[in-house]
C-alpha cells in the first residue's frame, strides 16, 4: 500500500480484513474490507464492486513476476502443509 492512497481489501476471514483495514487507516487511507470467497468469481466481482463504491475504481499495476510470485507461494503453501501432516500421521 502506498501512503495516502485509498484502499479496498477482500479475503475470506475478517480477522486478517480486519487488521488490513486498521493498518490502511492508520497510514491515512481511505478503506474498506469486503469479506468474500475468493475461490468464486461472482463472490470476488461483487465484492470488488462494494469496494469500489466505498473508495473509487480499483487502479493497481502488478507485474507478471508478482503475480507468478503470489501463485506460488498461495500453492506450496498448501502443498508443504499437507506434506508435513501426512508425515506425522504416519510417525
Amino acid at each position: 500500500m502506498v501512503r495516502g492512497q485509498n484502499e479496498g481489501d477482500l479475503g475470506r476471514g475478517r480477522a486478517g480484513l480486519d487488521a488490513a483495514l486498521a493498518e490502511a487507516r492508520a497510514s491515512g487511507a481511505e478503506a474498506v474490507a469486503v469479506v468474500a470467497d475468493m475461490a468464486d468469481p461472482k463472490a470476488v466481482e461483487h465484492a470488488a464492486e462494494m469496494a469500489e463504491r466505498e473508495v473509487g475504481p480499483i487502479d493497481v499495476e502488478i507485474e507478471p513476476e508478482e503475480f507468478r510470485r503470489v501463485a506460488e507461494v498461495t500453492y506450496l503453501e498448501y502443498v508443504y502443509a499437507t506434506r508435513a501432516a501426512l508425515r506425522d500421521a504416519a510417525a
